[in-house]
């Protein structure tokens, strides 16, 4: 396959699946950016408390790299500025209105290399919410989200988006 080609597969191919994700309801109190760098697509995904179980309701957030409580959990901010030179586009979708009560957030990033589709995304935990299991240290988290399921290229964003809350009361529940 020809490389320019597979670039433009590549990106017809996000381009409908944010598409679909910004026409679901279910995803509609998400908020998602994407930023287009030179080694791939990275999407920051903020699932709101609202969306797991009641029961987990009364736990803290914390940042990931101080432990402390955030000072405002509802913000998403990046660890560092992006560095303007390779960032090509930012982009924000956010379909809902988030209500002032439930500002907490889980932050998570899906890094889509160039391969995508043909390669797996991976799936990074950016807020630290059980003291158990270590699941913001940088690692790809994308089996566990998936529960053990393997990446093909009939799944897509969407079906990672839909498995992060249910990943999130999994987690909990180990810790409990």
């Amino acid at each position: 396959m020809a490389s320019n080609e597979f670039v433009s597969i590549r990106t017809s191919r996000i381009e409908k699946e944010f598409n679909l994700i910004s026409h679901r309801q279910e995803l509609e109190e998400y908020t998602i950016t994407r930023e287009e760098t030179s080694l791939g697509l990275l999407i920051r995904v903020q699932v709101p408390l609202s969306l797991v179980s009641q029961a987990l309701v009364s736990f803290e957030c914390f940042d990931k790299h101080t432990g402390e409580e955030e000072k405002q959990p509802g913000d998403f901010k990046p660890e560092s500025k992006p560095n303007t030179d390779s960032v090509e586009q930012v982009t924000e979708h956010k379909t809902g209105p988030a209500p002032a009560e439930d500002s907490k957030k889980f932050c998570f990033c899906i890094f889509l290399d160039q391969q995508y589709p043909f390669s797996s995304p991976q799936v990074t935990c950016e807020t630290r919410f059980t003291n158990v299991i270590d699941l913001f240290d940088g690692r790809d988290i994308y089996p566990e989200v998936m529960s053990g399921e393997e990446w093909r290229v009939a799944k897509n964003l969407h079906d990672i988006m839909i498995a992060l809350p249910e990943f999130i009361e999994n987690t909990k529940q180990l810790e409990d």
